[in-house]
């Protein structure tokens, strides 16, 4: 699972402590060991093996969120575990889609900065 699941930590904007995660290696994740909510993406192809292999169900209440995409997983990697001077953009786009207050003005803060770096 190491290889096919980027997690998103955002200890890493500097707003809440880490869940004691490094974003790749959850090879040996298992709900009973990792940390009470998890967020990730994988690859579109990789999600229906990740469901059968793990039981995944749909669940709103529940506490793993797993996003797909079509982007080249290794630049997703990077994306999301950016650090300084680098950001980490894909974290930022989490943080400023959540409900929480503080950490969606977080997130909007980074993105800012990104694109002020890039213009």
């Amino acid at each position: 699972m190491s290889d096919e699941l980027v997690v998103t930590d955002s200890a890493v904007l500097g707003l809440v402590p880490a869940a004691g995660l490094d974003p790749a290696p959850l090879s040996t994740f298992t709900p009973s060991e990792g940390p009470e909510h998890v967020r990730g993406y994988c690859s579109t192809d990789w999600l229906g093996q990740a469901v059968r292999r793990f039981g995944l169900a749909p669940d709103p209440t529940g506490t793993v969120v797993i996003h797909t995409t079509g982007f080249d997983i290794d630049i997703v990697r990077q994306l999301a575990t950016a650090r300084p001077p680098a950001l980490p953009v894909l974290t930022a786009l989490d943080a400023a889609a959540s409900l929480d207050p503080r950490e969606r003005g977080l997130g909007l803060q980074v993105l800012q900065v990104a694109l002020e770096r890039w213009t």
